[in-house]
């Protein structure tokens, strides 16, 4: 039931947990970038930074198509756009800093940022794609035999056809 009722707000779930990982992301940068100790001035000036942050990548994110798609299918086509969509959410949450930020952040956050909003965000495309893919191979039967082909040339077409065989 669990699976199904997630399937049903398939899009909901997916959006939550992008924000989830680039809150997490956020904070990270602070934590990386401050050794573990946070300054108390900093702290309480994230929230007031995280809310624009996470509507920017929202907004590029949706309009990139990244909330879309199947991610067991995730390519290098999806890995660029994923870093494509960080990096213009992030020069805009710049731009944002620069001219209507409350405070400025040190200028390592938003490279630390970055570079952690987009290993979350592969990271958790990736894990979906590998697990679903070692779950298929251990699924099957040991006993069972299969069948070796041959593949011929045919360029990217045969590479694709031995990926979908799989």
């Amino acid at each position: 039931k669990v699976p199904r009722l997630v399937m049903s707000y398939r899009r909901p779930v997916v959006v939550l947990a992008h924000l989830a990982l680039w809150t997490v992301s956020f904070y990270g940068a602070f934590f990386l970038r401050f050794d573990g100790r946070i300054p108390a001035y900093y702290l309480r000036l994230t929230p007031y930074w995280l809310v624009p942050l996470l509507v920017l990548r929202a907004i590029v994110h949706a309009n990139l198509g990244l909330f879309h798609g199947l991610w067991r299918y995730t390519g290098m086509r999806d890995l660029l756009t994923l870093i494509q969509g960080a990096a213009i959410s992030s020069a805009l949450f710049v731009l944002y800093a620069i001219f209507i930020g409350p405070q400025w952040l040190p200028r390592s956050i938003f490279v630390i940022d970055w570079l952690l909003a987009l290993m979350a965000v592969g990271g958790m495309r990736l894990a979906i794609r590998a697990t679903r893919e070692t779950l298929r191979t251990s699924v099957l039967d040991p006993t069972e035999t299969r069948r070796k082909i041959l593949v011929e040339g045919a360029g990217d077409a045969g590479e694709m056809l031995v990926l979908e065989i799989h």
